[in-house]
């Protein structure tokens, strides 16, 4: 009897292991979108129309990505997204954003008894981003308000979370980003901080 349920065991063990390796591999994903970019002043400056504190203003955003799944679980991926032609709504600047990441998925998956690459999960994810905001038409309007430099750079924490469905090979997915805090600085001084959410709508291939 215990030679009986140690079999069993085993092979429910074997089982779940098939299933959680099955379905790793390469993938490929395009998508577009809207991404909303915050803009928070730091202390003492202001925006241009004497207002301070954080103002959000969106624009279309595309996205691109590349990654690779160990397994059903567990992946890893690299995103380019960008935001184009952001306005300042009290007119202080334009914005173009830009953001090469990479990251970790963590997938929990539904289809639990399914095959090959097909069903639907949920997943989240975390890693960093090279942040690179270029700042246009920047009217400063006061000697205390906000004038950016031409662009500012840096890292930036990632995090996001989606939707998925896959058809075999092809999959679709609905996906949130948020790029953390950017710093901007003019003079040595702290001026403002971008962040940004970004919500894409993208169709994926896994070869």
């Amino acid at each position: 009897m215990q030679k009986i349920k140690l079999t069993i065991t085993l092979a429910a063990l074997l089982n779940l292991i098939n299933y959680a390796i099955a379905e790793g591999g390469f993938y490929i994903g395009i998508g577009a979108g809207y991404s909303g970019l915050t803009s928070t002043v730091q202390s003492p400056y202001q925006f241009n129309d004497g207002t301070n504190g954080s103002q959000t203003d969106g624009s279309f955003a595309s996205t691109l990505y590349f990654g690779y799944d160990f397994n059903k679980i567990v992946g890893i991926q690299a995103d380019y997204n960008a935001a184009w032609g952001t306005s300042n709504s009290n007119n202080s600047y334009t914005m173009n954003q830009q953001l090469l990441g990479g990251s970790i998925l963590v997938h929990f998956p539904f289809s639990v008894i399914s095959n090959s690459l097909s069903g639907l999960d949920v997943y989240a994810k975390g890693g960093l981003d090279y942040n690179a905001t270029n700042f246009g038409n920047v009217n400063p309007g006061c000697s205390n308000c906000v004038n950016p430099p031409n662009s500012a750079t840096g890292a930036t924490p990632l995090y996001g979370a989606g939707i998925e469905y896959g058809f075999t090979n092809v999959g679709y997915r609905l996906e949130w980003d948020y790029s953390g805090s950017l710093m901007t600085t003019n003079q040595g001084n702290n001026q403002v901080s971008i962040t940004s959410n970004s919500f894409f709508l993208s169709i994926l291939y896994h070869f």
